[in-house]
């Protein structure tokens, strides 16, 4: 029987990635044992308990952006490296893979102390804080673009970003044929502000033309941006803090105005979702911008910076007007999709295993 922990936490864009993984393992491994180490301060815990996933958390928070705290932050990731060493020895892993955000850090070097083989997996095109220092502790790390940079290239396996199934099945013909027109906002599994802020300015605009609406705000706009749906005329409930079913979210949608985290970006491209790009200005070496430009030059999406999010509205209205246009976006989409990606870093970890057997009576 195999045993891997999996490890990440703070966002969706890190956490949905495991969680896909962590499908395929069970497909290949029909009795593979699954551990999620996370923070016990961030969605993960919620989400791998929903997948069926034990967890176990650390008392770990982010070191950047957190100012006069930033200290303090930083040692609790030290002294969580011995609390995941004994989660590790317990446990007894095969191999450990690492999926970055600060949650990783500590079980990665653990593991690293104690032999386990060591994989990380990389979303973005310049690779985050966590996962560039512990790059240098990985045997294997799976990218999701061909040409991630500050990596050391033998250790690079490409495999594009895991996505859940449920979402690869999540297109069900063509777009627009309705007699509405159906809209999903996202702004990632912690809603974005500038979205949300934006989308009460044209509601008359897209009631008007017959718009559906279906917007993911995160907690903390959720309920403002209810009571602004409802002033202009639509339900409250088109506002919710998390949409559990995205699948479903994305087989209803005609077009998704939204971030473009890579993990948003890989999920649009295996629904064959056409979208509008409202990148993060802030997002580290601005790679939220980089993952949105390729697919506009694909012909699956239309990038509009956040300092111009009122030409969105435009753009929006323009393109469902024109369902040629808007299937012909997602067959641009769907080609940029990697739906074996999960099978690529599951194949990238028996690899590992089978190289290097850990010998945990030794440990």
């Amino acid at each position: 029987m195999h045993k891997i922990i999996l490890t990440t936490g703070g966002t969706g864009g890190h956490i949905f990635p495991a969680i896909a993984v962590a499908e395929q393992l069970r497909i290949s491994w029909p009795n593979v044992e699954i551990l999620f180490i996370g923070s016990n301060y961030g969605p993960e815990k919620d989400l791998a308990e929903k997948a069926g996933i034990e967890f176990a958390g650390l008392n770990v928070r982010g070191v950047l952006g957190r100012g006069f705290r930033a200290p303090i932050a930083l040692l609790k990731l030290a002294m969580a490296i011995p609390i995941a060493c004994k989660l590790i020895k317990k446990f007894k892993p095969d191999c450990i893979a690492g999926f970055g955000g600060y949650a990783s850090f500590a079980p990665v070097i653990a593991g690293f102390w104690v032999h386990v083989p060591i994989l990380l997996h990389e979303q973005n095109a310049i690779p985050g804080s966590s996962n560039l220092f512990l790059s240098k502790f990985a045997r294997t790390i799976c990218t999701s673009l061909p040409n991630t940079e500050g990596i050391d290239k033998k250790k690079i396996i490409f495999t594009g970003n895991p996505v859940r199934k449920a979402i690869g099945v999540a297109r069900t013909g063509k777009r627009g044929e309705s007699n509405s027109r159906r809209l999903l906002v996202l702004g990632g599994s912690q809603g974005a502000h500038a979205l949300n802020v934006y989308l009460p300015k044209i509601l008359d605009e897209l009631k008007k033309n017959n718009v559906e609406i279906i917007h993911q705000t995160g907690n903390k706009d959720w309920k403002v941006t209810a009571k602004e749906y409802e002033k202009h005329g639509y339900n409250a409930s088109c506002a919710r803090p998390f949409i559990e079913d995205i699948a479903t979210a994305y087989a209803w949608a005609d077009i998704v105005l939204c971030r473009s985290g890579a993990s948003t970006v890989a999920e649009l491209c295996m629904a064959g979702l056409p979208a509008i790009f409202v990148p993060f200005p802030a997002a580290i070496h601005d790679h939220q911008t980089k993952n949105a430009r390729a697919l506009e030059m694909a012909g699956a999406a239309c990038l509009v910076p956040e300092d111009k999010i009122g030409e969105a509205g435009n753009i929006l209205l323009d393109l469902m007007n024109k369902p040629e246009k808007l299937e012909k976006m997602s067959e641009n989409a769907l080609k940029l999709a990697t739906p074996d990606a999960a099978a690529g870093v599951v194949k990238a970890i028996q690899s590992l295993i089978a190289h290097k057997k850990t010998n945990w009576e030794n440990n």
